[in-house]
């Protein structure tokens, strides 16, 4: 019986440490099929001495620089809040928790539930209300003219399932939803006018990377932004690859940061907190886009972060610009061109900053 019982264990252990799935590629790896790999960068910058920014006592959780105005989210009501970017005085603020018609249930992340953008002179904002199922239209002109939320609803009929909603045009968005047992996030765009998905070419290729049922689906989650010559973006927070495409195929890019794609069976083979968390913000700009660096094991990263982050700057091609290793701790990022300052917030800290651009990172950004 004991020598039985050896042998059973022996087995078990080689059978614990023997790769549990065995999967197709297409399930393994969430690319355009097209990538390129970056080990290296051609300019690698240091940042000046920072300022720090107070914003009348704010407890500020994310920011976005909107030409001379910046976005603000911040806790309490009015969690949307904005200020002249010269001056950091608030202006305004506005959206309250709670369950009338203005009202969300939840306030969204300004990185995923907030889309801006301008039509003519007016600058709007689409507000994704996850919770209600539906998107909200605020025009923040007017808002801050009169100090009254000027919101209106353009669709309540969004799915529960439906989440990281980006707008494209005017009634037509790209977005994703939970499905085949929360194992896949699938993509679709929909036209809010019909109600009608479509789901291009490019989209179904994405569709299908997948986890097994039972697995955390966040392994697939990604940030999702798009250009202003229509190009998507999206940034996952556990993979080392970025995907840069156009919804007609015209362009589809993977960018890998390492010499190895990040495999999706690997992942879920390796326990919870020791899978790497990747990057943490994306901010797209008129001629190129950067990501913030975390690349740190999940355990360390929620303990006590023992890495430091750094900005990586690409083309809207994906070719890699720069470098930016930084100094502290930060989750997002942001650049005003205007008046030549980036801006960091690390929300754990709330730690609020701005450096003057040195002249080298001018160059790479005008290019």
């Amino acid at each position: 019986m004991r020598k039985i019982f050896i042998l059973l264990s022996i087995t078990l252990l080689l059978f614990s440490c023997s790769k549990k799935y065995d999967r197709q590629e297409s399930e393994r790896y969430m690319t355009t099929g097209n990538v390129e790999y970056v080990k290296e960068f051609p300019v690698n910058i240091e940042l000046s001495q920072p300022q720090r920014i107070e914003m009348e006592a704010l407890n500020v959780t994310g920011f976005q620089v909107l030409d001379t105005l910046m976005a603000l989210k911040v806790k309490g009501d009015g969690f949307l809040a904005f200020s002249t970017m010269k001056n950091p005085k608030v202006l305004g603020r506005f959206l309250n928790v709670g369950n009338s018609e203005e009202e969300l249930v939840f306030p969204p992340d300004l990185a995923t539930g907030f889309m801006f953008y301008q039509l003519g002179d007016t600058l709007l904002a689409d507000v994704f209300d996850q919770q209600k199922g539906r998107i909200l239209t605020m025009n923040v002109n007017l808002s801050l003219k009169t100090r009254k939320l000027a919101l209106k609803s353009i669709s309540k009929g969004l799915a529960n399932n439906d989440f990281n909603v980006v707008r494209l045009t005017d009634g037509r968005y790209f977005i994703k939803e939970l499905s085949n047992g929360d194992t896949q996030q699938t993509r679709m765009i929909r036209d809010l006018k019909t109600g009608k998905n479509s789901t291009p070419k490019i989209l179904a290729r994405l569709n299908t990377a997948s986890v097994v049922p039972g697995e955390d689906f966040n392994i697939l989650s990604t940030i999702t932004k798009v250009s202003k010559d229509d190009r998507i973006i999206e940034m996952p927070i556990g993979l080392n690859y970025i995907n840069i495409y156009k919804i007609d195929g015209s362009f589809a890019q993977t960018v890998c940061v390492g010499d190895k794609l990040d495999d999706i069976d690997e992942i879920m083979n390796t326990d919870r907190w020791n899978r790497l968390y990747t990057f943490s913000n994306i901010s797209v700009f008129d001629k190129c886009f950067g990501v913030v660096q975390i690349n740190e094991e999940e355990k360390s990263y929620q303990s006590k972060r023992e890495k430091l982050p750094s900005i990586l700057l690409f083309s809207l091609e994906g070719k890699p610009l720069a470098s930016i290793k930084m100094k502290r701790h930060i989750t997002s990022f942001d650049i005003d061109f205007k008046n030549g300052y980036l801006y960091t917030l690390d929300n754990q800290t709330e730690e609020f900053l701005k450096y003057k651009i040195p002249q080298e990172l001018k160059t790479v950004l005008d290019r």
